[in-house]
């Protein structure tokens, strides 16, 4: 079901590059896609009745929350995706934002899918209205199977205030889109197996108004000629070449920054430099030298913002899976390529992040009014860093502290300002972190242990304190530090400063703030 690109054709052959292969085995064997999938499956909508209908389902897929499917009725009713021939979807999480104020017709609603629309397969159903009014709802699904037509259905029943139909604002299923061909008895066909059909338009032979022959002799005027190749084609794990590291990962927009990129099962001895093509975020990096395990290359300007995207490709073996790895163009904060020639934002200023921008915060910048995040705003682990304003909004954008590989090990420090009389955003108020669509990854060094016990007493005012466990890692001069009180007042905990640490681990100086 994948597309075979046309590079070259003649009367007796044609020449084409293979799109990937994506199942649920090579999903796990080569991390095509993440575990979380964060953007949504895309595909056809259509609905249970006729075009009318149909209209009002498109609002459910539009992404505007103020926009809703709504059908009032006891009968049954369900808004689907098709995602296409030749693609199924192995769905994880189905959001759902329920039409405002309907929240109790949420009860009964079913998620299920198929591959003909005609047998269907049960993946979650709904038995509690939720509780927050005006929200999107996850719903975790639990299936390795792909497929083709996802729908949100709910069934008729007798007149009660849960039974009056289908009414939400927003549908969204996450999960992996994969290679997904069907055979005539419906049946999944092995990717080691794969049928090669061609489609040829009549235009294609330049005779405007004459026909052609299909392949077994019957003439077809002025339409496609299908066929089916005798033989099949086979996508083969053992075949595919791995990325297993980028280094660095990250670089300027403004290009020139040399990358080095480990390849496993993809170059021979001879192999060149001719041989290797690499694009990142689709932009072309210049291959610089090839070893048996290794490409390097020069990154060129990126001169637009488009999703990040590694692809390396070596003649007679392909792409290679690239295990997850990424490259990120960034923009560091401190620079002024970053703000078009100016300085960075002053006190008092807000920031707008756009769609596939990514900008490196490599400085403690001035309190500002409002930091709109659509791309990526990543914290520079390279010191410690303080971010200030009133309002932080990431729309469909990531604010990124760390990672779970490589834990943020210097302090960062976000402080959000106002009172009660400072403006608030609509759902969201002030003095606030609104996501909507968004992500927030924080992942800060480890304290061992995380909380531990006194070894002797601590007399009042004392500026040394003896643990009962040996501090292992993690534990840093400047850290705060909570002694819970030995009576039932609460009170009577103390927040203090970490000044020192013994050698042995286990003694430590304080100092009150």
């Amino acid at each position: 079901g994948a597309a075979c690109i046309v590079e070259t054709a003649s009367y007796s052959q044609l020449v084409c590059r293979t799109g990937s292969a994506v199942t649920p085995s090579t999903i796990a064997a080569f991390q095509l896609a993440p575990v979380n999938e964060e953007e949504p499956l895309v595909g056809t909508v259509y609905v249970y009745k006729n075009d009318y209908e149909l209209s009002w389902a498109k609002m459910a897929f539009d992404g505007d929350g103020g926009t809703s499917f709504q059908v009032t009725t006891l009968d049954e009713c369900y808004v689907g995706m098709d995602l296409g021939e030749g693609v199924g979807g192995v769905v994880r999480r189905v959001k759902i934002w329920p039409t405002a104020n309907l929240n109790s017709r949420m009860v009964g609603v079913t998620i299920r899918a198929s591959n003909d629309r005609v047998n269907y397969v049960d993946l979650y159903t709904i038995t509690a209205q939720p509780t927050l009014p005006g929200f999107l709802v996850s719903y975790e699904i639990s299936t390795a199977t792909p497929y083709r037509y996802l729908e949100v259905y709910k069934i008729g029943g007798e007149y009660s205030e849960e039974n009056m139909g289908c009414h939400w604002a927003e549908i969204e299923f996450f999960g992996s889109a994969v290679t997904h061909y069907l055979d005539a008895s419906d049946q999944v066909v092995s990717i080691t197996s794969c049928p090669v059909k061609v489609s040829v338009p009549t235009a294609a032979f330049n005779l405007p108004g004459v026909g052609a022959n299909d392949r077994n002799g019957q003439w077809v005027p002025d339409a496609t000629v299908n066929t089916t190749a005798a033989s099949t084609y086979a996508y083969s794990d053992a075949l595919t070449p791995t990325v297993t590291s980028i280094a660095p990962a990250t670089g300027t927009t403004g290009g020139g920054t040399l990358v080095t990129i480990t390849v496993t099962g993809g170059f021979t001895d001879s192999t060149t430099t001719a041989d290797v093509t690499v694009t990142l975020d689709n932009v072309a990096c210049a291959v610089q030298s090839v070893s048996a395990t290794q490409v390097s290359c020069l990154t060129g300007a990126r001169l637009t913002f488009v999703p990040p995207s590694v692809e390396v490709t070596i003649a007679g073996k392909g792409m290679a899976a690239t295990m997850g790895h990424t490259w990120l163009y960034t923009d560091r904060w401190s620079a002024i390529t970053t703000w078009g020639g100016n300085p960075p934002p002053g006190e008092g200023e807000s920031v707008v992040i756009p769609f596939g921008q990514h900008v490196l915060l490599d400085m403690s910048p001035p309190l500002l009014q409002i930091i709109i995040v659509e791309g990526t705003l990543m914290f520079e682990d390279e010191q410690d860093i303080k971010l200030e304003a009133y309002y932080i909004m990431l729309r469909n954008g990531t604010l990124t502290v760390g990672t779970e590989t490589n834990p943020f090990t210097h302090q960062a420090n976000i402080t959000l300002h106002g009172n009660k009389w400072t403006p608030e955003l609509p759902m969201y108020g002030n003095k606030v972190i609104a996501v909507r669509f968004g992500t927030i990854d924080m992942h800060g060094a480890v304290a061992e242990p995380t909380w531990t016990r006194l070894a002797a007493t601590a007399n009042v005012g004392a500026l040394q304190l003896e643990l009962a466990d040996q501090i292992v890692s993690g534990w840093r001069v400047g850290d705060r530090l909570f002694v819970a009180s030995s009576e039932v007042d609460m009170n009577e905990a103390e927040e203090l400063i970490l000044t020192s640490i013994s050698s042995d681990n286990r003694t430590i100086g304080v100092t009150t703030l």
